[in-house]
């Protein structure tokens, strides 16, 4: 499974800036770029730890990792506990610099 860094967009396409969304991974501070962290480990530790639409997993570990009924309300967090367990979790992208 891979995920990547995003930008935020409106809904007419432009950039969101001074978003309330994922602060701590906006880069620089106020941007629409959020620079998720490097190490998937880190994914485990970091509050609102999701990737959104920026993820890329095979259907089989998807299924192999599907969503709980019992995790209504956290259930993000509860795939990503499933996949960092059962697979390999990779930032895609250029290392930081």
């Amino acid at each position: 499974m891979v995920y990547a860094d995003e930008e935020l967009i409106d809904e007419r396409g432009r950039p969101a800036l001074n978003s309330d969304f994922c602060k701590i991974y906006q880069s620089p501070q106020g941007s629409n770029f959020l620079r998720r962290p490097r190490d998937a480990g880190e994914l485990n530790f970091i509050q609102n730890n999701f990737i959104e639409a920026a993820f890329s997993t095979v259907m089989d570990s998807a299924r192999r990792s599907d969503y709980s009924e019992q995790c209504f309300g956290f259930e993000d967090y509860d795939y990503w506990m499933r996949m960092n367990a059962l697979f390999r979790i990779a930032h895609l992208g250029e290392p930081d610099i």
